[in-house]
């Protein structure tokens, strides 16, 4: 017990969860190569349950009868080694506490097997109605994954890919009739992955396509929303990690566009018949414009953890 209250006050110092930082933290004339392997010794002895550790995040926070989450992973080299971690986190006051985890035995993307597991767990802790819904980026899609969660009652909003089938059509098709960083197309009640989902797509500042589905919110709101993602970046979880690629982030935190199309079921179906052809300068299309004030900034940054010798 004395161990364990000289390391609660060495975090609280230090702000660092590496051993070695720790170490240099407690007092006592004992050489923090020492220390480190009483604290190897200490947390090998009594490991830690993630659930419990996810169970006390969730009590510790604040009551709230519906929470967002995030979900998204990270992959970096510890030396030769491959770190790949699939993160689910808490969103809470501007940051994504992470909340459970798994460790991926390989690099690249993860399964819908692994991602419906690990969902699974978060729910041996909560109900799927406590859940607003789970921000999560173009890793996380397909057929039987949206279906997994739909299963579970769990809501997702998820950026897609060009070649998602959007009532059928590629969203390529749907974005076809956009000039990029003039207008956003609002869909509502599409079929995405055999689902009803509310969709919005534009373009952001580099050319780049940004398309974004709800069923957890209207389409008018997932961007503002879909922000919110980015939070599990600067989750407490140790070294900070420059993201590389911000080109759909970068749109989030600048002014809405000037105008934005939003087309209701009726006028839907008259917009996507009139998609003009790639080689002819796009026309507007018909349907109500209405304006968006500018959205809030923020910072953004990748977070992992570290082990205790570095």
């Amino acid at each position: 017990m004395e161990l364990l209250a000289l390391l609660v006050l060495a975090l609280i110092g230090a702000k660092d969860v590496r051993h070695a930082a720790l170490a240099e933290r407690c007092p006592g004339n004992a050489q923090t190569a020492s220390i480190i392997r009483q604290i190897e010794r200490f947390f090998h002895q009594h490991p830690l349950c993630p659930l419990d550790v996810a169970r006390l995040v969730l009590a510790l926070l604040p009551d709230v009868k519906r929470r967002e989450f995030s979900l998204d992973r990270t992959n970096w080299k510890l030396g030769k080694t491959d770190v790949n971690a699939l993160v689910l986190a808490v969103n809470w006051r501007g940051v994504a506490v992470p909340l459970l985890f798994e460790l991926l035995p390989h690099s690249g993307n993860s399964g819908t097997s692994t991602r419906l597991a690990l969902l699974d767990e978060a729910l041996t802790l909560m109900d799927c109605c406590e859940v607003a819904t789970i921000y999560a980026d173009r890793e996380f899609i397909g057929q039987a994954w949206i279906q997994g969660l739909a299963e579970r009652g769990l809501p997702i909003t998820v950026r897609l890919r060009v070649d998602a089938r959007i009532d059928d059509l590629p969203a390529g098709e749907w974005l076809g009739g956009l000039q990029p960083r003039k207008k956003a197309m609002l869909l509502d009640s599409v079929e995405v992955y055999g689902l009803p989902m509310n969709v919005v797509l534009t373009w952001t500042d580099q050319g780049e396509p940004l398309i974004v589905a709800s069923n957890a919110t209207a389409a008018s709101r997932i961007l503002k929303g879909y922000r919110k993602r980015w939070k599990i970046e600067t989750s407490q979880c140790g070294c900070i990690y420059k993201r590389t690629s911000r080109s759909a982030y970068d749109w989030c935190r600048r002014p809405a566009p000037p105008g934005r199309l939003h087309l209701t079921r009726e006028k839907r179906f008259t917009g996507r018949c009139r998609m003009p052809d790639p080689s002819v300068p796009p026309r507007p299309l018909s349907g109500s414009l209405s304006r968006k004030p500018a959205s809030n900034s923020f910072s953004c940054c990748w977070l992992g953890w570290s082990n205790g010798r570095s």
